[in-house]
């Protein structure tokens, strides 16, 4: 495309992916390529921007807001990952789906689309098998590399023999020494950050939660002090139970931060980094933390979600999953394919280059159904199992969803509001309406939540009607006496 002076956008779902691909991609398209986040300089965003009016060949690589860029002969868009909820921007407005834009996009421009991934999403392998999409299947990894052997490792099991050790079982050590002694790396893969999950009296039951939300906080020893991962709040470690006033304050749960210090107990000589928020936040940070791993100057790698999202490395001969079966308690109709894929994808880290990798996932429920398709690596046998509850409860993708959120400082003035749309809406809505519904967390940044979901049939029609109705019923709300600082928030198409 760029011989032929066309423009082409590469949209990756997070600015974590940016430095491996940049410098692969570099080397191939040299200064026609460049990349569009949040962490550009103004200086590189208005070179972009000029080259894309003026209509310049150019490569973009960039997060989900390059997808509005003012592209003129866009030919080519990419969408690496595309099953990542991190395409979808969930608050604030607008709420769009940058995958789904990207689909449009290629229509508006009539070009050329590829959505990659090894774990698609249900939405986008309906489309293949209805026809909508070209399905192209990749039987067999680079260089003939066969996948990784996955071992689950019943917890309950090890914790009756007694063979654990502090949050690790005594098989994810072995291995780990194995690993070392065969001079590869390793990833260990928890998806919470943090050192301590949740702060709590003995006594009296009194749990460390955030004022402005209604989750707990987690502590961080990195700052010694508690955290909120919702609204950002902070706060000092109370000296004793501000309820008892008992001394004696509990804390449980684990996040990469204890992980971390846990190995460097265990393992003194071994070169141990952390991937997380909290490590990446200046700008350079992720790259030097990546370079690192991928020169060999790091032995293990312990990270959240950001450790699972394409990235590329030649010597990992090990991920250990330390918490399986924390994604399948999530109260969401698509935990299990959102299992499947993270699982799937932190797997695939191991073992891409010249050796077979050896995946150990410690669970409290190996014998759920979802471990054994992702140690056969069976996307299609876990697409025709869900697809037929998705079916019987008419969720996606057969049917669409709107989520109808209605948000207050007051818990009075927030029942007043559910009042009004139950009383306003039409007997159709009604059919096709559930809740309202307390969500988790059910305060967010001192707003308390209550929904409404709404599933709505794949017909034009329909969904036009229930939309110019739902914007009718916010409307009312807000004109409704005492409730005009009602937020209401009408999502399409929601995610978790």
């Amino acid at each position: 495309e760029l011989k032929k002076k066309n423009q082409v956008l590469y949209l990756l779902p997070e600015v974590a992916l940016t430095a491996q691909l940049t410098r692969r991609l570099r080397s191939i398209f040299k200064d026609d390529l460049h990349v569009f986040n949040y962490r550009s300089t103004n200086s590189e965003k208005i070179t972009i921007w000029n080259k894309l009016i003026s209509n310049q060949p150019i490569v973009i690589l960039g997060t989900r807001s390059s997808i509005f860029l003012p592209f003129k002969s866009l030919q080519l868009l990419i969408v690496d990952e595309e099953h990542d909820v991190s395409y979808k921007q969930q608050d604030p407005n607008p709420r769009y789906n940058a995958r789904d834009v990207a689909v449009y996009m290629s229509r508006y421009f009539e070009s050329n689309i590829l959505l990659g991934t090894a774990t698609p999403s249900f939405e986008s392998y309906q489309n293949a098998l209805q026809k909508k999409y070209a399905l192209v299947t990749l039987n067999t990894r680079y260089s003939q590399i066969e996948l990784p052997d996955i071992e689950m490792v019943d917890m309950k099991k090890s914790y009756k023999r007694g063979v654990v050790k502090g949050i690790f079982s005594k098989r994810v050590l072995e291995e780990i020494e194995n690993t070392i002694l065969e001079n590869r790396q390793i990833i260990i893969f928890q998806n919470r950050r943090g050192f301590h999950t949740t702060v709590n009296c003995q006594l009296c039951d009194w749990i460390s939660g955030c004022p402005n939300c209604d989750v707990t906080l987690t502590y961080h020893k990195y700052s010694e002090k508690l955290h909120c991962h919702q609204c950002g709040h902070i706060s000092k470690v109370p000296k004793k139970c501000p309820a008892c006033s008992n001394i004696i304050l509990k804390q449980t749960g684990y996040g990469t931060e204890r992980i971390q210090e846990e190995l460097k107990n265990i393992y003194p000589d071994f070169v141990i980094k952390r991937l997380d928020a909290d490590t990446t936040k200046q700008k350079k940070s992720y790259e030097n933390i990546i370079f690192d791993f991928g020169a060999r100057k790091i032995d293990i790698l312990v990270g959240t979600q950001m450790v699972t999202k394409g990235l590329d490395f030649n010597h990992v001969g090990l991920v250990a999953v330390l918490q399986g079966d924390r994604i399948l308690h999530f109260p969401d109709f698509r935990a299990v394919e959102y299992c499947y894929q993270m699982l799937t994808q932190v797997a695939g880290r191991a073992g891409r280059k010249h050796k077979k990798g050896k995946v150990l996932i410690q669970s409290f429920s190996p014998e759920h159904p979802v471990y054994s398709y992702i140690q056969q690596n069976d996307y299609a046998a876990l697409f025709r199992n869900e697809i037929r509850q998705r079916i019987q409860f008419q969720y996606p993708p057969i049917i669409r969803l709107i989520r109808f959120e209605i948000r207050h400082t007051k818990t009075g003035s927030l029942g007043n509001a559910v009042r009004v749309f139950l009383k306003e809406r039409s007997s159709f809505l009604a059919s096709h309406c559930l809740g309202p519904a307390t969500p988790q967390p059910s305060k967010i940044r001192s707003y308390y939540r209550r929904n409404f979901l709404i599933k709505v049939p794949k017909n034009p029609n329909t969904i036009r009607t229930l939309k110019s109705e739902l914007v009718e019923l916010r409307d009312e709300i807000r004109r409704t006496k005492g409730l005009s600082n009602t937020r209401v928030i009408i999502e399409v198409d929601p995610t978790m």
